[in-house]
């Protein structure tokens, strides 16, 4: 919540407790007016803080019951729904993401490709001065999900209420640029990593992500199979992602890059289709990973802690770059101090890193595996911005994305740019297994 809204409920709270005080009372509800009125004027209002305008409306037209007990209880449910309210408002944060570091400005826009109808958002540079002084959302959606991540999405909706660094349509810069594709993971959304894809176009590439939404009874999933603590069961859930959903987005995003290669749009002369990079994290990082041996000319692949597929782990020609989470060889304490289900977690991290580590042995030209040794899954997209109180312990946001986006955009700069950028650096927050 914003500084005018803490000032709202904190008034609040005073009309409440100063009832008696007759001479006070009328002057704390002139005020609390005038701070809703600003609030609404100038601050950022959400469904979340609905339970607050109720209980402003409600003190300030306060008819004093009979009972002192009824009294009490009104005020009771008052404060409990400012409580409830404001701990809302803190679990779902207007956030603000890190600013770029890259030379360009950064633009972005919705497009559909008309042809397929797929709803597309593409991240593109531009020149500092050239940037739109009106910033871009967080989130737009494009249809109705059910769910994010397991979470209602109507609880996302404020989301498209916090800026981004990119500036809404701009002028695109007069050259080309490489084309990045981005996939999010399962059940999440397109814009899953925006820190990341806004600082990558800072340098200088395009990225463009597509959202496509599941039908799981078509793949033979439950849904409450998602949300199920047993090892078994997630291997299986795993096991289905790789072998049943994968290829599908595989065929997904291949008719995207052919759409996209045929369309003539006001981008179409700024992608450089001989030199495409495919960035994804988790059952995306699966999708970009096949997806690379696929398309001949891919230049890189980022999988970011996604479970590779069997199907490509012998003669990946492409250059590789593995980002994963915490070990599951961490201490019990370790764990149990992340609230991770520790015996749950080492089965189910372990059944994913054993593909990853067969692929390393058979494809070590240009592959490189980099661990965050204190990064949970989540914790390698804006999940720690979006909602904190999903953060693991002993991560540190703005250092995490500080170090992942410059190791990507030094990856991306080596072989899509020729670059002759240092890849391998050291850090005590991250830990190279294969370079």
């Amino acid at each position: 919540m914003e500084p005018i809204g803490y000032l709202l409920v904190l008034n609040v709270i005073l009309v409440m407790l100063l009832k008696k005080r007759k001479s006070i009372v009328p002057k704390l509800i002139d005020l609390s007016l005038v701070l809703l009125l600003l609030h609404l004027l100038f601050e950022v209002t959400r469904w979340l803080l609905f339970p607050i305008y109720v209980v402003v409306v409600t003190s300030i037209f306060w008819v004093k019951p009979k009972s002192k007990w009824i009294g009490f209880g009104l005020n009771a449910i008052l404060l409990l729904t400012l409580v409830l309210s404001m701990g809302l408002s803190y679990v779902f944060p207007l956030f603000k993401l890190p600013e770029t570091t890259g030379a360009f400005g950064v633009a972005t826009e919705k497009i559909e490709l008309t042809s397929k109808g797929y709803p597309l958002r593409i991240w593109y540079p531009v020149k500092q001065e050239n940037q739109n002084q009106e910033k871009g959302v967080y989130y737009e959606t494009f249809g109705s999900k059910n769910d994010i991540l397991g979470i209602p999405s109507f609880l996302f909706h404020y989301l498209n209420q916090v800026g981004t660094n990119a500036s809404k349509k701009s002028t695109i810069t007069n050259e080309k640029f490489p084309l990045l594709v981005y996939a999010q993971g399962f059940n999440s959304i397109m814009v899953d990593n925006t820190a990341l894809i806004e600082e990558i176009v800072s340098h200088g590439y395009i990225v463009v992500a597509a959202e496509k939404n599941f039908i799981l009874n078509n793949y033979g999933i439950e849904k409450d199979s998602l949300r199920v603590v047993n090892a078994e069961i997630q291997k299986e859930l795993i096991k289905k992602l790789i072998d049943v959903v994968s290829p599908d987005l595989v065929f997904f995003y291949k008719e995207i890059l052919t759409v996209l290669g045929r369309t003539n749009t006001r981008f179409a002369h700024h992608l450089d289709f001989d030199t495409i990079g495919f960035i994804g994290h988790s059952l995306g990082g699966t999708v970009m990973t096949s997806l690379g041996k696929q398309v001949t000319n891919a230049k890189a692949v980022i999988n970011i802690d996604g479970p590779i597929d069997n199907q490509v782990l012998n003669e990946y020609s492409k250059p590789f770059l593995y980002i994963s989470s915490f070990s599951p060889d961490l201490s019990d304490d370790e764990l149990i101090s992340k609230k991770i289900p520790v015996d749950f977690y080492r089965n189910v991290k372990s059944y994913e890193l054993e593909a990853v580590e067969l692929f390393f042995k058979s494809n070590m030209n240009d592959s490189y595996w980099v661990r965050f040794k204190h990064a949970s899954h989540l914790d390698l997209t804006d999940m720690p911005f979006v909602i904190p109180l999903l953060k693991s312990k002993g991560y540190d946001k703005q250092l995490g994305h500080k170090i992942k986006s410059e190791l990507i955009v030094n990856f991306l700069d080596k072989f899509l740019k020729k670059s002759e950028k240092t890849l391998v650096t050291k850090n005590k927050e991250i830990e190279w297994l294969k370079h």
